[in-house]
C-alpha cells in the first residue's frame, strides 16, 4: 500500500483508478442537472456539431448526423475533472468530445490561443494505434514506447495530429514543451506518495491527468531532485508512475526492493503501459549540466522457474552505469 506524508494511508489496489472513476455507491441519489448545467451541456454538443431535441431528467435526448441519442448528462457531469465550470462551452465541449469517442471538431480549438492551455503531454503504446489515433503526431521515446500530445486531460483525451500543428503554426517539439509546462502546472507535490515498506519509493498519482507522463518533468516535480543520479521509474498503467530517487553510493538494496515491487505489479496489472524499468538523468551539453530528464532503459530479464519467478540483472550498459553510481560494483 502507498501513504501519503497528509494523509490516511490507501491500498495498492487503488493506485490504478482515479476517485473521479469511481460508481456511485448503491442507493446514492442521481445528480439532479441545474437550468444552467443544461445550458451549457446543451452549448458544448452544438459545438461538437449536435443539438438537444428534449430534455427527460437528466436525460438530453441528442440529435446528430448518426441519428438520436438518449444521452444520461448527469452519468457525463460526475466524470468530469473536479471543478469544471459549464460556463465556457468550448472547455465542456474538449472535456465531454472523448467521453462520446468523437473527435475534436477542427474550429472548437482553431488558433493556438485557444488550445494552448488544453494541451499535455502522453506516453503511447504502439499497440494503441488504430483507427483515428493512426493519425496522431508521436516521436519515439524510451522502451519502445511513443511520446504524444493530447487535447486535455485524461486517458481517452483527443490527440494532436499534424493538421492542428499546422494550424497552430507551431512544431512537434514546440508544442510538446508547451504540453510539459502545463502539466507541470497540474502535478504538484501533494500528487507524490511515499509508499509503505519500500524504502525510497514514491508513486506520483492524480485525479485526473495520467501520471505516466510525470517523467518528462521530473526535474521540476521531484524533490530533491539530482540530474547526475537521477531516478528509476516504472509506468504499469497511464495512472501511476512510481519512482526511486537515486543518490550517490546509497548501495542497491533499494533498487532490488523497487525491481520485485514494479514486476509483481507488472504482473497484476492487465496490459500494462510498460513492463520495463527506465533510468532518467540528465545530460552534459556543451559542459553543462541540463536537468532535464533524459532516458536509458534498464534492460532486465525475466525467469520463470518451477517455484516461481526471478528477475535477471545484467552488471552491464546501462545497468552497470547505475551500479557503479549505486556503489554497489567498482
Amino acid at each position: 500500500r502507498i501513504s501519503k506524508q497528509t494523509a490516511p494511508p490507501v491500498t495498492l489496489g487503488g493506485m490504478f483508478k482515479r476517485p473521479s472513476d469511481k460508481p456511485a455507491a448503491p442507493g446514492t441519489p442521481r445528480t439532479t442537472l441545474s437550468a444552467e448545467q443544461k445550458a451549457g451541456f446543451e452549448q458544448a454538443f452544438g459545438a461538437l456539431g449536435m443539438s438537444v431535441h428534449r430534455w427527460k431528467d437528466d436525460t438530453a435526448t441528442i440529435r446528430r448526423e448518426e441519428g438520436k441519442l438518449d444521452l444520461d448528462v448527469s452519468l457525463l457531469a460526475r466524470q468530469l475533472p473536479p471543478y469544471t465550470s459549464v460556463d465556457d462551452p468550448r472547455a465542456l465541449a474538449v472535456l465531454v468530445a472523448p467521453m462520446l469517442g468523437m473527435s475534436l471538431p477542427h474550429d472548437v480549438l482553431a488558433k493556438l490561443d485557444e488550445a494552448r492551455s488544453w494541451l499535455r503531454p502522453r506516453l503511447i503504446n504502439p499497440g494503441e494505434l488504430s483507427g483515428p489515433r493512426r493519425s496522431m503526431c508521436r516521436r519515439e521515446t524510451f522502451a519502445g514506447l511513443l511520446r504524444a500530445i493530447s487535447i486535455g486531460p485524461g486517458a481517452t483525451a483527443s490527440l494532436v495530429r499534424t493538421e492542428e500543428l499546422d494550424r497552430w503554426g507551431i512544431e512537434f517539439d514546440e508544442a510538446f514543451a508547451i504540453a510539459c509546462d502545463n502539466l507541470r502546472s497540474s502535478l504538484l507535490p501533494d500528487d507524490i506518495h511515499e509508499v509503505d515498506q519500500s524504502f525510497g519509493t514514491l508513486a506520483i498519482i492524480h485525479d485526473s491527468e495520467p501520471a505516466a507522463p510525470a517523467c518528462f518533468i521530473f526535474d521540476t516535480l521531484l524533490p530533491h531532485w539530482q540530474p547526475e543520479s537521477g531516478a528509476v521509474f516504472a509506468i504499469p498503467t497511464e495512472d501511476t508512475c512510481l519512482v526511486l530517487p537515486v543518490m550517490h553510493g546509497m548501495g542497491a538494496a533499494a533498487l532490488a526492493d523497487f525491481v520485485q515491487m514494479s514486476f509483481n505489479l507488472f504482473g497484476r496489472t492487465e496490459d500494462a503501459l510498460c513492463d520495463q524499468l527506465i533510468w532518467a538523468t540528465g545530460a552534459e551539453i556543451d559542459g553543462h549540466l541540463d536537468p532535464t530528464p533524459r532516458f536509458r532503459h534498464l534492460p532486465i530479464t525475466k525467469v520463470e522457474e518451477r517455484t516461481g519467478k526471478r528477475v535477471h540483472l545484467e552488471a552491464e550498459g546501462a545497468m552497470g552505469d547505475l551500479l557503479r553510481v549505486l556503489g554497489a560494483i567498482e
